[in-house]
């Protein structure tokens, strides 16, 4: 299961907590920022209560602008409310200092503290998953991969293996984005010739299907 993670930060460091979102979604986890996650309509305040009750971890991002925001002071004490008060002390409560001259808001000055800056994003988001206990798929979105036979009793490795690929390639903006580099020259080379196939649907007939000690069997 997806851990759930809350993001508490101040109006100043948005732009630092939608890129947290982004990438914790990529890493197995199930973010919640307020821009991005809040539903229209709905009761702004409630359900920021409600996500840091229900929560794994609460990530909060401290600067001073955040030391001195009342919605994030209030989100800190309610957090913290609610982990010293949940049977498995949840949520986690991960501070990332952004700046190291700031004053830890009391309820969580005695809470290990994650140096973090901008400037070193990945190695720092790196050791915010290590922390979480969550580690980084390369695999991102194709969770929902499945396999299928392309020839009676033979599963044809290259073809699933090709199949995957472009479901990886669709689904993960990173693979994306660094497939896309790779093949820059050769996309230029082929002109209008180059063709990508599009993702296909794998499904496992489960009904129809056994293994066995020699492979798979129709």
């Amino acid at each position: 299961m997806k851990p759930k993670t809350f993001i508490s930060y101040c109006a100043q460091d948005k732009a630092l907590a939608q890129r947290l979102k982004e990438e914790l979604g990529h890493s197995r986890c199930d973010p919640w920022q307020f821009e991005l996650s809040a539903v229209p309509g709905t009761d702004a305040w409630g359900a920021i209560l409600n996500q840091i009750e229900n929560s794994d971890f609460f990530v909060v991002i401290l600067s001073q602008a955040a030391t001195a925001s009342r919605p994030v002071q209030e989100e800190i004490s309610h957090a913290h409310y609610c982990s010293i008060n949940h049977p498995e002390s949840k949520p986690r409560i991960i501070p990332l200092k952004i700046d190291d001259h700031i004053i830890v808001p009391r309820p969580i000055v005695r809470a290990v503290h994650l140096p973090f800056s901008e400037l070193q994003f990945n190695s720092d988001f790196e050791r915010l998953l290590h922390a979480m206990g969550v580690e980084q798929s390369p695999f991102g979105e194709t969770t929902e991969l499945d396999v299928t036979f392309s020839r009676g009793r033979v599963f044809d490795t290259k073809l699933e293996a090709g199949i995957f690929a472009s479901n990886l390639i669709a689904n993960h903006p990173q693979v994306s984005a660094k497939f896309q580099k790779l093949s820059a020259k050769a996309r230029f080379a082929a002109g209008g010739r180059w063709q990508m196939p599009s993702p296909q649907e794998i499904i496992w007939e489960a009904e129809t299907l056994r293994a066995s000690r020699r492979g798979f069997e129709r």
